[in-house]
């Protein structure tokens, strides 16, 4: 068979093979440049790991995690909507607030749950609206010098479920009070962190040969001014202790500090809300008595 070379080849072939060889080199720089495009360009869908990822997470989430968001539940505390005003006669009144049995039954065995609805009810004696009322329920027998603590579900909008356990068979009376309003309880919460210093000290300075003097000292050093302030740490838990600078003594000859008393901070007007008739006082309702039957004994349960 004879062997034949490309110079022997028609021209027509030869143009077929080198079009066909171009065509090919075109086709993989083409490819080669559409995967780098891809590659290159930023995709506005997240990798599939990364829409996965979050979900992972959400469904087991870390311990720390669910401990911070149990303790935010039990610190947090409703807030007067914006458009509420602190008028003392809209605040909540323990003399026209009440509280109900809830659920019908009347019949209490040891270990049972008593549930009673409070509405709120202001001076007027008109339904609250919103909640934020600090409430306090309890059972007591004063025969058996006995008490249980019950606890209180804020629904927000003015009325309040009280539950508490009955522990012991017999007479158990119920008492629930309306220690602060939700108007009290915001100005606490406003003066809590406007004043932060309500009560103050006196820190004591003394050098030998040399009048003693007296300044106040206090954790926060509010309404002090800076170069005339006295600064300590404590070596122990690095926490900071101010005095005012006394006026002859240098800040090193501190000796020892004592309460000295507390800043009235109520205007006249906030006062009321803290005043003994609306204070810690017990609210009326149905019932104030029960009577708690004991438990059934093992045997009467058999029998049952």
């Amino acid at each position: 068979m004879m062997k034949m070379d490309s110079k022997s080849l028609p021209p027509s072939r030869i143009f077929r093979s080198w079009l066909l060889i171009s065509l090919l080199v075109l086709s993989a720089l083409v490819f080669f440049v559409m995967n780098v495009s891809l590659i290159l360009t930023p995709s506005h869908k997240p990798p599939r790991h990364a829409i996965l990822e979050p979900s992972l997470r959400s469904s087991t989430p870390e311990p720390h995690d669910l401990e911070m968001d149990d303790l935010r539940q039990l610190l947090w505390w409703p807030s007067l909507p914006a458009t509420s005003s602190i008028d003392f006669e809209s605040s909540t009144s323990p003399a026209a607030t009440s509280y109900r049995l809830l659920g019908g039954t009347r019949n209490f065995t040891v270990g049972d749950t008593l549930h009673l609805g409070v509405q709120a009810r202001d001076h007027h004696g008109r339904d609250k609206r919103h909640g934020g009322d600090y409430f306090r329920i309890k059972v007591y027998s004063e025969k058996l010098r006995a008490g249980a603590f019950g606890s209180v579900l804020d629904h927000n909008n003015g009325s309040y479920t009280a539950s508490v356990v009955l522990p012991w068979p017999g007479e158990a009376l119920v008492d629930i009070k309306l220690v602060h309003s939700s108007e009290a309880v915001h100005i606490m919460s406003r003066l809590r962190d406007s004043v932060p210093n309500k009560i103050f000290f006196t820190g004591y300075f003394e050098k030998e040969g040399a009048s003693g003097e007296a300044t106040e000292c206090n954790a926060v050093p509010h309404l002090m001014i800076k170069s005339r302030m006295c600064q300590y740490r404590d070596a122990a838990t690095g926490h900071m202790w101010f005095c005012k600078k006394p006026r002859t003594l240098p800040c090193d000859t501190l000796r020892f500090h004592s309460n000295r008393g507390r800043r009235n901070i109520l205007t006249k007007q906030e006062d009321r809300f803290f005043s003994n008739e609306i204070s810690k006082v017990r609210i009326s309702g149905d019932p104030s008595q029960i009577e708690v039957q004991p438990s059934p004994s093992p045997q009467n349960l058999g029998e049952c």
